[in-house]
């Protein structure tokens, strides 16, 4: 297994009351949607697809023990980074549909940016407008539409709601809640549009060896064999229905 690098943190940007993006001077070798290992000194390991790789950028929302340890960093600290590691997003089509919800549209930024010239639309979904982030950099790679639950901008309900007509899309990927993403997929699953997502679940060494990323019913690990699957791949799985947490025990979603 890699042993993770020492990356100095040049920038600390809040995006969010719980978001926030750390910029490095290290571009990293990674192709969109593919994750990383980021070990939060004396803390925990956990793992993040970056926002940005030319510079490196990761997104940070504060949910847990290392995460809220990343909150109290500044410039000039470390934090240790490994890989990258799993699948990444394949472009395909000409009118393309990019779904994130929350912090979810942060692993979709480097997708967004690769797919520029195309027929680009990005939905963007959150709590409340103050969750909405990036959208002008969004906006300058296509047509970008949000929705927030309380109604403070854009549509009032969910991003899967507010999306129209999208049979006319060739393709669609998506990161963000599983909730989220199987909406998503339920309503691709019987059409013919191309269609590939970002799934969560946890991680431990990130390169196959512990088992603790493992799907049902086939032991697909998440960490080698995705986190990027198609639609294709996650009929007949647990998909929409539970994951495990560290113990090993199932979380319905």
């Amino acid at each position: 297994m890699d042993r993770p690098d020492n990356f100095r943190i040049k920038r600390v940007e809040q995006e969010a009351p719980d978001i926030k993006r750390f910029v490095f001077d290290e571009v990293i070798d990674a192709e969109p949607g593919q994750f990383l290992m980021i070990w939060v000194k004396g803390v925990d390991e956990i793992p993040m697809s970056p926002s940005s790789i030319d510079p490196l950028e990761i997104t940070v929302r504060r949910v847990g023990e290392a995460t809220k340890s990343m909150f109290k960093l500044e410039e000039g600290d470390y934090l240790g980074i490994r890989g990258p590691y799993g699948s990444s997003f394949s472009v395909n089509g000409e009118k393309i549909l990019i779904v994130g919800g929350g912090v979810g549209i942060a692993p979709l930024l480097p997708l967004a940016k690769e797919a520029r010239d195309h027929d680009l639309s990005i939905g963007l979904g959150a709590l409340n407008s103050d969750e909405l982030i990036y959208l002008d950099e969004l906006e300058g790679y296509g047509d970008v539409f949000v929705s927030t639950e309380d109604g403070s901008s854009g549509y009032e309900g969910y991003i899967t709601e507010a999306i129209e007509e999208i049979n006319k899309y060739d393709s669609l990927y998506a990161c963000g809640p599983e909730p989220m993403l199987y909406n998503l997929f339920k309503q691709v699953r019987e059409t013919d549009i191309y269609a590939e997502f970002s799934l969560h679940r946890y991680i431990k060494c990130g390169v196959g060896i512990c088992g603790s990323c493992c799907m049902d019913p086939d032991g697909t690990r998440l960490c080698v064999d995705g986190p990027i699957f198609s639609k294709e791949e996650l009929v007949d799985t647990e998909f929409g229905e539970y994951r495990r947490d560290s113990s090993g025990r199932k979380e319905y979603i």
